[in-house]
């Protein structure tokens, strides 16, 4: 039976008989190898923690061809925007038609900043580069003219056109100074120096291979 505690008012005698009931309580404890504790056990329910993971999707501007470099670089079909998780375009990067990053872009030749990407397999992976198409050497027979008559005045027609190799780009503005002429498609033997009418009025000046001034 447990002893009560002491209460406020209780005479002599009975607190007297309260100490030595607390003595023989605390006596037996330590005869019985000592009094035991209460142990008090919370059961704490366990606690579920949900991880977000932040996918960066980056987006590149691009031209397009199906075709061919060649193509791609003279007549692209239109102007994709093409989505990765890569920040940097190379072999073996997976490129998608959307930032959701759910469908592969097409396979086909795309431009990226001037550097050329070939995408095959039908699932969206670059596969190889291509040319850029600023050194794309190309043979060219129909832009520079072999005409004898004085830069002043016109060819007169039929032109004989010289067989040459120039870059795409060169090609495509051409007489621009600055574009190089070579006589191989290695691009190592460099067109004659001179000043050539152009059939048009034009005087080109050629100086080791590289058009230095157009009239």
């Amino acid at each position: 039976m447990a002893i009560p505690s002491r209460q406020i008012g209780w005479s002599t005698k009975s607190n007297l008989l309260w100490q030595i009931s607390k003595q023989l309580e605390y006596l037996t404890c330590v005869t019985a190898g000592g009094c035991g504790t209460t142990t008090t056990t919370s059961t704490i329910a366990p606690t579920t923690t949900t991880t977000t993971t932040t996918v960066i999707v980056y987006t590149f501007n691009s031209q397009f061809s199906e075709t061919s470099n060649y193509d791609l670089c003279t007549s692209p079909s239109y102007d994709p925007n093409l989505y990765s998780v890569s920040s940097t375009l190379g072999v073996g990067v997976q490129l998608f038609s959307s930032d959701s990053l759910e469908t592969p872009i097409i396979d086909g030749w795309y431009v990226v900043d001037g550097n050329v990407y070939h995408v095959t397999g039908g699932n969206g992976f670059i596969t190889e580069l291509g040319i850029p198409c600023s050194e794309f050497v190309i043979n060219v027979t129909d832009r520079f003219v072999d005409c004898t008559a004085p830069c002043e005045d016109p060819c007169i027609q039929p032109w004989n056109y010289f067989d040459v190799y120039m870059t795409l780009v060169c090609y495509l503005n051409f007489p621009t100074i600055g574009c190089e002429i070579w006589l191989n498609s290695e691009a190592t033997v460099a067109f004659p120096d001179g000043i050539y009418n152009n059939g048009n009025g034009n005087c080109i000046t050629i100086t080791d291979g590289v058009i230095t001034n157009v009239v």
